[in-house]
């Protein structure tokens, strides 16, 4: 089978063609993944660790408490972000 199977592909594919033929001079976009929507477990340490998630999700936030725990992919993207201000500013130097 070709093509989106299902409406939510269907919508994404729609976007993506409608920004193409908006906008022609775009660089082309790489959709490399969508991500995993799985329950997250708070640990006793008090953190949710996702090795295989990495990305999908900054904060784990508990409903009923509305108790927000950042998660793995929190402190990995935190450090990217300090990781590229050091660079800028040393480059501006």
């Amino acid at each position: 089978m070709t093509g989106p199977t299902r409406p939510e592909e269907a919508a994404f594919a729609g976007l993506l063609c409608g920004l193409a033929a908006r906008y022609p001079d775009l660089p082309p976009v790489w959709i490399t993944g969508n991500g995993s929507a799985e329950a997250d477990t708070v640990t006793p340490d008090g953190a949710v660790h996702e090795p295989d998630r990495i990305g999908f999700g900054l904060v784990h936030v508990d409903y009923d408490t509305l108790t927000r725990t950042p998660k793995d992919s929190y402190h990995w993207y935190r450090g990217l972000i300090t990781a590229h201000r050091a660079r800028t500013e040393e480059a501006a130097r």
